[in-house]
């Protein structure tokens, strides 16, 4: 398709056979490059997935102190954390309810919950 819009597009100059060849060559190349793209994608989407839970230890907070973190964390953060741990929801629900791909919303939720065990780091440590 790429030669024929060129050809088309008035380069006929350079429509040669060896043109053809390099912009095949890139073609297969480039779909080389999105299939591993996206296999990579797939693996972190899988590896995230496997440590779904928080890697904190919250036996010990109180009620309050558990509503102070929530409050200290960027408001996408506390609605993400409270959807997947308070609701229950997969991960691919809720990335439709706040319009996302599923691996924007796994990297969230792994952002979220380091911002969390840093503000339980920080609350222990004072």
């Amino acid at each position: 398709m790429a030669a024929v819009r060129a050809f088309n597009g008035g380069q006929c100059d350079a429509f040669t056979m060896p043109w053809i060849i390099g912009v095949a060559r890139h073609k297969l190349i480039d779909h080389y490059r999105r299939q591993s793209r996206e296999q990579r994608k797939l693996v972190m989407v899988w590896n995230a997935g496997a440590r779904d839970e928080p890697g904190i230890d919250l036996q010990d907070l109180t009620a309050a102190e558990s509503m102070q973190m929530l409050r200290d964390l960027p408001p996408m953060h506390r609605v993400i954390l409270m959807l997947r741990y308070i609701d229950d929801l997969p991960v691919a629900d809720i990335a439709k309810l706040i319009g996302r791909s599923l691996s924007a919303t796994q990297s969230m939720i792994v952002r979220a919950r380091a911002s969390l065990e840093e503000s339980l780091k920080e609350s222990r440590d004072a």
